[in-house]
């Protein structure tokens, strides 16, 4: 199924659905220890975490998940030609201000990039552990659902934003959609 842009109508078994699966990544967390969700291998994030506390430059973004036309999806943005890596899929995110943790700074960048109504109602599920972005930036998702249903084109897109989009997560889950490769050097 390709990205869902539009929104066709609300679900009430959807909205279940949707509290169901945070309940689930939440009880998840708490299985950790409430540690973050791990997404490197050990060694990897051991260098990322050399690299934060030699004082890298700190981002957040927020992993949003949504009932998008009552179908739960991972929403994300296109940036615009106005900021850097222009046409680049990105979740919504920035920089951390002074005195601001990443779920702060997750959800500020949120609002800030695709408007209070997209910011309301998400409740935060979970912290993954840090990744290093190629800019040697250190960046830490957050991951986030809505119980509601969100309709895409109620959003008030900031200029850095060019457009948004919903991918199911059953499309991210398709072993038919999955790729692997290996880079040299890196």
């Amino acid at each position: 199924r390709p990205p869902i842009s539009v929104q066709a109508g609300r679900s009430h078994g959807q909205n279940n659905l949707m509290i169901a699966l945070g309940i689930c990544i939440a009880s998840r967390s708490k299985q950790r220890g409430g540690s973050p969700l791990p997404l490197l291998p050990e060694r990897r994030q051991a260098r990322v975490q050399r690299h934060a506390d030699a004082g890298a430059r700190r981002a957040a973004v927020l992993v949003p998940i949504a009932s998008v036309e009552g179908v739960p999806s991972i929403v994300l943005s296109v940036r615009s030609m106005i900021v850097s890596q222009p046409g680049q899929v990105s979740f919504p995110g920035g920089h951390l201000e002074a005195e601001e943790n990443p779920v702060q700074a997750a959800f500020r960048e949120a609002e800030e990039e695709l408007g209070y109504e997209f910011r309301r109602d998400f409740q935060l599920v979970d912290e993954c552990s840090d990744i290093m972005a190629p800019s040697g930036v250190v960046v830490t998702p957050v991951v986030a659902i809505r119980s509601r249903e969100l309709n895409l084109e109620n959003l008030k897109l900031s200029e850095e934003v060019a457009s948004v989009f919903a991918l199911p997560i059953t499309h991210l889950l398709d072993d038919n959609h999955r790729e692997w490769r290996t880079y040299v050097g890196r």
